[in-house]
């Protein structure tokens, strides 16, 4: 693309880029069940995200592939990052030891579809990651509502699984 640009008795014609990019978000089917109980609830869920369908842009392909003469690391990119699709689960406790109190927890376990960037021109740096939760509910009857309502609080911690990168050139 060229643009000119007119200054008066001068124009100038200057060589211009353009890549548009947008946030990538996979396709995904999640199942889940949840059994409730007088005391309690128990859920499972498991989703299935198609990362393998992630492509390049456009700017992307050129700067990470062998047409760009600048590159000197030893694997040069193709026309996709070979993102892997992945296979999450997750697990959610609700105690219930009155009708107006909660206590919830939750585990999840979310693979990344990352493959190793060691020796690549591409720096997507992500990790497998296990997330535990805790939280509380309390629900309270106001007389000036007509509806109860419920005041709640979580807490949630992520866990990276370490890994090593080696690049050169």
């Amino acid at each position: 693309i060229y643009t000119e640009v007119d200054a008066g008795s001068i124009k100038i014609t200057m060589p211009m880029m353009l890549d548009c990019n947008s946030f990538y978000t996979p396709e995904m089917l999640r199942y889940g069940v949840a059994l409730d109980f007088e005391h309690f609830l128990l859920s499972f869920d498991l989703w299935h995200q198609e990362w393998s369908d992630y492509a390049y842009s456009t700017t992307d392909m050129f700067n990470y592939s062998a047409a760009n003469p600048n590159i000197v690391a030893p694997i040069k990119e193709t026309s996709s990052p070979n993102f892997e699709d992945t296979l999450s689960f997750g697990v959610g406790l609700e105690l219930r030891p009155t009708k107006d109190l909660s206590l919830l927890a939750g585990y999840s376990y979310v693979p990344t579809p990352v493959p190793d960037q060691s020796w690549r021109v591409s720096n997507y740096i992500d990790g497998d990651r296990s997330i535990y939760s805790l939280g509380l509910a309390y629900t309270t009857h106001p007389s000036f509502l007509v509806m109860p309502l419920t005041i709640s609080g979580t807490v949630q911690y992520q866990d990276f699984k370490d890994f090593t990168v080696y690049k050169d050139g």
